[in-house]
C-alpha cells in the first residue's frame, strides 16, 4: 500500500515575505505568510492521499502551528546551509517513517486546491515535479521514494536543476502545471495578479 507524507518547509513567520513590503506592512506580511501556510496545511489534511505531513522550520512559531494542527514538527538541521538542506533532512524522516512517496510542498501557495494534489499523485513517476509560474523554481516535488536523489531547493533555477538532476540519475521525472501549485507570491506583482482573482 502506497503511504504518502508532505513535507512543507516554512520559513519564520517574522522574516516571510520580505519583498512584499511595498504592499503590505511587517504585521500584514506576517499575517499573510501565516494565512498561506494554514490553508495549505488544511488543503493537506483534506486530502485522502497524504498520510501524514511534516513541518520543518528553524521557526518556534510555526513548530507551534504545526503541532497545534496535530503535525510532526521538525527543527531544520543545525548544520543546514541552505534549503535544500533542510528539505533533504526532512525527506530522509520521512523514508525512515516507511512511507513509499514524499510530496514537498512550499507554503506560500494560497489558491492550492485539492485538484492539484488529486494532479501531482495521479502521476506514477518517480519524480513528479510543479514549477512556480515564471517555470523557474520548484513549488512542489513528489519523489517516489522519498530520498530518491538530493533536491535543489533554494536555487532560483531549481526547476531546470531538479529535471537535469533527475536525468542524470535515469530517473523518469513529469511535470505537472496547474493554477493552485504555480500561484506562489514572492513580488508585489505576485500579490497584486492573486487580489485580483476571484
Amino acid at each position: 500500500m502506497t503511504r504518502c507524507v508532505a513535507v512543507v518547509p516554512v520559513k519564520a513567520f517574522s522574516r516571510a515575505k520580505s519583498r512584499l513590503a511595498s504592499v503590505l506592512s511587517e504585521s500584514e506580511r506576517d499575517a499573510f505568510a501565516r494565512a498561506c501556510l494554514n490553508h495549505v496545511l488544511a488543503t493537506l489534511e483534506a486530502h485522502t492521499g497524504i498520510a501524514g505531513v511534516i513541518v520543518v522550520s528553524n521557526d518556534p512559531d510555526v513548530l507551534v502551528t504545526a503541532r497545534a494542527r496535530g503535525h510532526e514538527s521538525l527543527p531544520d538541521p543545525s548544520d543546514a546551509t541552505g534549503l535544500n538542506d533542510v528539505v533533504d533532512a526532512a525527506l530522509a524522516v520521512a523514508a525512515e517513517k516507511g512511507a513509499s512517496s514524499a510530496l514537498v510542498l512550499m507554503s506560500d501557495l494560497p489558491r492550492l486546491a485539492s485538484g492539484d494534489l488529486d494532479a501531482l499523485l495521479r502521476s506514477d513517476a518517480e519524480l513528479t515535479l510543479g514549477p512556480d509560474h515564471a517555470g523557474t523554481g520548484t513549488n512542489a516535488l513528489l519523489a517516489r521514494p522519498p530520498d530518491l536523489m538530493p533536491t535543489c531547493f533554494g536555487d532560483p533555477q531549481s526547476f531546470s536543476l531538479h529535471r537535469a538532476r533527475a536525468a542524470t540519475r535515469g530517473c523518469d521525472a513529469r511535470v505537472v502545471l496547474t493554477a493552485g501549485i504555480a500561484g506562489d507570491v514572492d513580488t508585489p506583482e505576485d500579490y497584486v495578479r492573486l487580489r485580483g482573482m476571484p
